[in-house]
């Protein structure tokens, strides 16, 4: 279970459409920053708490006029002059009522790359200069004078902001794919006795509002959502090696997939803890799939011995995710891979179709109270051609996965954690063969979707969700009796041999070519599942 410490505001339910206004100061203790949606974004926001001598502001909502700054730095000097001759009408002296340094700071949009700022060093610079294209902005006082130019270093060391004069600042992130959908909230700034506790229902209530809005009709045509739909058309090589055979024009294994997928994504994000001392303390990403895979695999095997590829990555895109710099950062990644594993020692051919239907998936991780995943894939009519070399004795297995996997990269608070979730949705196609004096073919189908992931103290590598896992007999096959053949579906298949690494070699001259034992469409409604 997650730890909840610092209060991430008694803030929550406007962390959202517009939290942030450039036209109002931070001046009570809260503050907030939206993300607008881009093509490397979602629409996200977030929320800082905290003492009112803990976070200032230094836009022109609080009187202030930056004369330069850099846009794309994360650190930097910079002077700064109040428009107003009266600092304290203008909110200027709000900075200093308790001393600059460490004070959280929010930032006018075109000074560095992160919305909030750390106030490192305070002082009065030589260079009381103000560029002509600014001087006309600032009022003068009434004998004329022009007021005072200021200058700060301004950093991200969100460590050295949590000093004993203002206390820890709290922190809430919410986003989603689905604009709208990243939370609704009022923000009260947290009490002085609660600002360093951190309450759960805050969390788990920003949760049920993400997920509310993109698990809710989560595809339905009329819902825009920030993520394009996720096409793959194409034929993909898994493993192919071939030898030169005596009295043959050579021998080879050729296994590769056409694969054909539609998926629809949508993401979620809630995080909460403190920004000063930087920690997350809660954090939950939600994911919502439909989808409809298919493709065929296809494979040749002329050779004895055995094969495992490892995992093969077929297909990457990135994924729009969110990007509050230095604060918290999520990076998604859609990859199609592909592992083979085979234990031969005849002639074997085969074309299977991996066909699933995914509607609705919703996955929340870690686990979260109240939000349980759901969602399971349903398989389709299955093509399936099979040929082997009949009248041998043997025993061996074939096995293929096409896994569509959706990777979750996941940095904090300047890099100081970052991780992984991963989504698998794992279909795969085995075969097994036991031949003697009687054939005997069986061929199964199994999808398992699986959630998993490390995130700083919050969850390790160990948590894993298992979301689906089940088996599918799809056809089995006795054949080579003097009473001919029978099918069945529901039989369940004799053990092969274990796997042992064996070298391919080229296969017995007295090796039979292979005889069709199956050419037929397999109806979904005949599939046996086993958990």
């Amino acid at each position: 279970m997650m730890t909840f410490l610092p209060i991430v505001l008694a803030l929550l339910p406007y962390v959202a459409n517009a939290a942030n206004d450039w036209n109002k100061p931070c001046f009570q203790g809260t503050c907030s920053y939206d993300v607008a949606q881009s093509a490397t974004s979602m629409p996200g926001s977030m929320t800082i708490g905290g003492s009112k001598n803990a976070i200032s502001d230094i836009t022109p909502a609080a009187g202030w006029q930056i004369l330069s700054c850099d846009p794309n730095a994360l650190s930097q000097d910079i002077r700064l002059v109040c428009k107003s001759p009266d600092a304290s009408s203008a909110g200027c002296d709000h900075l200093y009522q308790n001393g600059a340094e460490n004070t959280i700071v929010r930032l006018p949009e075109n000074c560095l790359k992160v919305p909030f700022a750390r106030v490192a060093r305070a002082w009065v610079p030589s260079d009381q200069s103000i560029p002509m294209s600014i001087a006309h902005r600032i009022m003068r006082r009434q004998n004329g004078d022009i007021p005072q130019v200021q200058a700060l270093t301004l950093d991200t060391n969100w460590t050295a902001a949590a000093d004993s004069r203002n206390g820890n600042v709290t922190l809430f992130v919410t986003g989603s794919t689905v604009p709208g959908a990243q939370g609704n909230a009022t923000i009260t700034p947290p009490s002085s006795r609660r600002r360093s506790r951190v309450q759960r229902r805050d969390f788990l209530d920003g949760v049920t509002d993400v997920s509310k809005g993109i698990f809710s009709n989560s595809f339905n045509q009329t819902k825009s959502t920030t993520l394009p739909p996720i096409d793959i058309n194409q034929n993909f090589p898994i493993f192919n090696t071939s030898f030169a055979c005596p009295g043959t024009s050579g021998a080879s294994i050729n296994i590769n997939a056409d694969a054909k997928a539609h998926a629809d994504i949508t993401l979620g994000v809630v995080a909460a803890g403190t920004i000063a001392p930087p920690s997350i303390t809660e954090f939950a990403l939600l994911a919502g799939l439909t989808a409809n895979l298919d493709g065929t695999l296809n494979i040749g095997a002329a050779l004895t011995g055995t094969l495992d590829s490892g995992l093969i990555p077929l297909f990457q895109v990135g994924v729009p995710g969110l990007d509050i710099p230095h604060v918290l950062t999520i990076g998604p990644d859609f990859t199609l891979n592909a592992r083979a594993t085979a234990n031969l020692d005849i002639d074997v051919n085969m074309n299977i179709d991996l066909a699933y239907d995914v509607q609705n998936l919703q996955l929340v991780f870690p686990p979260v109270s109240g939000q349980p995943s759901s969602g399971s894939p349903t398989p389709r009519d299955t093509p399936l051609k099979l040929s082997v070399s009949p009248q041998v004795s043997s025993q061996g297995t074939v096995e293929v996965h096409v896994i569509p996997t959706i990777d979750i990269g996941i940095s904090a608070l300047g890099k100081l954690v970052s991780a992984t979730v991963f989504l698998n949705l794992d279909a795969n196609a085995a075969m097994t063969l036991n031949l003697n004096a009687q054939g005997n073919a069986t061929v199964q189908k199994m999808a398992r979707i699986q959630l998993g992931g490390s995130f700083f103290k919050l969850f390790d590598a160990s948590t894993s969700v298992p979301i689906f896992n089940t088996n599918f007999d799809i056809f089995q096959k006795c054949f080579g009796t003097s009473n001919g053949t029978s099918t069945k579906r529901s039989a369940k298949p004799d053990l092969a041999l274990p796997f042992q690494k064996r070298d391919f070699a080229c296969p017995s001259s007295d090796v039979v070519p292979p005889v069709g034992v199956a050419d037929e469409t397999v109806s979904a409604s005949t599939f046996q599942s086993k958990s």
